[in-house]
């Protein structure tokens, strides 16, 4: 239970409130072992030793193979921290149907945040034109079938579709609407992934993740002494 709190705590902490809710949920009935991966995971968001959350994924990957869940956020965690290959080997593992393009109509729909990244990840190992036809049915499922998604993104963040697919002009536009919306679940994690670099130099964005930081900062200092109360000590 104990690092299932910390687990919770320490996502809040980085403005990942409702990332930090579905942790509480999940790993109360899961590996206590898959919340220590996030907690490593999330320090290294500033101590930037992003060796050690590989190294804690890899030990992990035994004990979670039949969970799509777990493997789906740890090969996400995998890209943040630049290892692409190690990605890519868990999402195809624990779910192959991405390399079979029949199978992609209920992939999307049921994993819609996943399928840009996969098509992302596809693309930059040996798999182009596989990945790009999943990104293009991926942004397609999104614009066409939801789109809430994109003129309100909170949960979903087109943008990486739009950045996976070089499109920077509707990946700004996407994340400076979330931003006018105070969605900010999840940024830092998200922000994370190498897609982004497309536009990490653009003063568009360089201001969206100031005003970023200066939100989360307002809000840091209450949900630090919220964690630390939910603790227990010893």
């Amino acid at each position: 239970m104990r690092a299932v709190l910390l687990a919770s705590a320490t996502a809040a902490t980085f403005g990942c409130f409702l990332f930090a809710m579905l942790v509480t949920q999940r790993l109360s009935r899961s590996s206590l072992g898959f919340a220590d991966v996030l907690i490593t995971s999330t320090k290294s968001l500033t101590t930037q030793k992003p060796a050690d959350t590989l190294e804690s994924i890899k030990r992990l990957l035994p004990k979670i193979r039949h969970s799509q869940f777990e493997n789906g956020l740890v090969a996400f965690l995998a890209l943040t921290q630049g290892d692409i290959q190690l990605s890519r080997e868990i999402d195809l593992t624990s779910n192959p149907g991405w390399l079979e393009p029949g199978q992609w109509p209920e992939l999307v729909e049921r994993s819609r945040r996943d399928a840009c990244i996969v098509a992302w990840v596809l693309m930059n190992t040996g798999d182009q034109e596989l990945g790009t036809a999943l990104l293009q049915q991926a942004t397609a499922y999104i614009e066409d079938s939801l789109p809430l998604v994109t003129e309100h993104p909170d949960w979903d963040f087109p943008e990486v579709c739009y950045l996976a697919a070089g499109d920077t002009e509707k990946a700004l536009l996407s994340i400076e609407t979330q931003l006018s919306h105070n969605h900010l679940y999840a940024w830092r994690a998200v922000h994370l992934l190498p897609m982004y670099d497309l536009i990490r130099h653009e003063p568009r964005y360089q201001a969206a993740w100031a005003e970023y930081e200066r939100r989360i900062g307002v809000q840091r200092e209450n949900i630090e002494k919220m964690a630390a109360d939910q603790v227990p000590s010893g």
